[in-house]
């Protein structure tokens, strides 16, 4: 019986040993075994068009939500902290229930998820009126905790961290005290909704360009990718999702890749959208592949460094699925490949 060994070292020989691909290959097939024939580049982040691009609006307005914690306070009532000093007051505060209302002395529940501070003072300026003349009532967040931004990869203190309306992303990478050295600040990256922001940390802390530090938002995610690797990413429905390295002196093909995720889910993968993605921050490319692609041609078809191999899931795929299998390697993937996914999800 032939060893996974000898199977994969078989998988390895370069592909010149192999007989050409017949001419029923794909469009794609075609072009990654074209583009194996040239040497690889490294993706040297952010271009200059993409630095250009628009950013969305910056500083909102904090809109309150569940689990909040707020400082009412009202001159004169004594169940509003009217007799207390600032600091004493920050012992005590009101939480906003999941129901979104808060529950307060004298006025009972008050619906308060989704509006600013200001607006909460405003409603509650006309329900105090009943106990006293032009009450002035104050309205502060206590405690952020209904909102959230994650900082991953190479920072020192990576983790989830609350939105308070003004944090900027070089405070967030403050808050998760710093980058690591080493850390491949060229290719950070900040993911909302979905999307890419265009913005640099490499401009930021390497060449002392502040003006895209943008103030962060609920379910921001901050990636600052450990370090530069020599590496291909095989994710998605296999059996070994992760990153396999490529030798200077040896190419890798995609079936050796698959081999080295130990091949392909069978109960959960689709067969036909295996996808190879590929190129920079800006620009990324996808190639897709079927099995069968991938039986006839795969020894063809070199990796370079950064490529993400990503075999979908059966069904109906989205975003929340491809996140879900992504986030164990969110410490170690380039930012071109989860760039690239979150743009096919497009």
């Amino acid at each position: 019986m032939v060893s996974r060994h000898l199977l994969l070292a078989l998988l390895l020989l370069p592909p010149a040993c192999a007989s050409p691909p017949p001419r029923e290959a794909s469009p794609d097939v075609l072009a990654l075994i074209e583009e194996g024939k040239t040497p690889s580049v490294i993706d040297k982040g952010l271009g200059d068009d993409v630095k250009a691009a628009p950013l969305p609006e910056g500083l909102e307005e904090y809109r309150i939500g569940a689990k909040d914690v707020l400082d009412v306070r009202v001159p004169g009532m004594a169940d509003f902290g009217g007799d207390l000093t600032r600091a004493d007051a920050d012992a005590f505060g009101y939480e906003v229930m999941r129901d979104g209302r808060v529950y307060l002395p004298l006025v009972g529940a008050v619906p308060v998820a989704g509006l600013t501070p200001v607006e909460v003072q405003k409603d509650l300026s006309e329900r105090f009126q009943r106990f006293q003349d032009a009450p002035l009532v104050s309205v502060r967040v206590l405690r952020y905790r209904s909102q959230k931004f994650l900082v991953l990869g190479g920072v020192e203190k990576p983790g989830t961290f609350p939105v308070d309306g003004s944090t900027t992303l070089l405070e967030a990478v403050a808050l998760a005290e710093g980058v690591r050295d080493g850390a491949d600040l060229e290719r950070a990256y900040v993911l909302r909704k979905e999307r890419l922001l265009p913005v640099s940390l490499g401009d930021m802390l390497l060449r002392g360009d502040t003006r895209r530090n943008v103030v962060l938002r609920d379910g921001d995610v901050v990636f600052v990718p450990p370090e530069i690797r020599q590496e291909v990413y095989v994710l998605g429905e296999v059996r070994q999702p992760g990153r396999v390295p490529i030798s200077p002196y040896r190419p890798l093909t995609v079936v050796a890749a698959l081999a080295e995720a130990e091949g392909l889910d069978r109960l959960h993968a689709k067969r036909d959208e295996i996808v190879i993605f590929r190129g920079s921050w800006q620009e990324p490319r996808s190639f897709t592949l079927t099995e069968g692609d991938v039986s006839r041609f795969g020894a063809h078809i070199l990796l370079k460094p950064g490529d993400v191999v990503h075999v979908g899931p059966r069904g109906l795929a989205n975003w929340s699925r491809t996140l879900s299998l992504l986030l164990p390697w969110a410490t170690s993937v380039t930012s071109t490949a989860l760039a690239a996914i979150a743009v096919a999800q497009d």
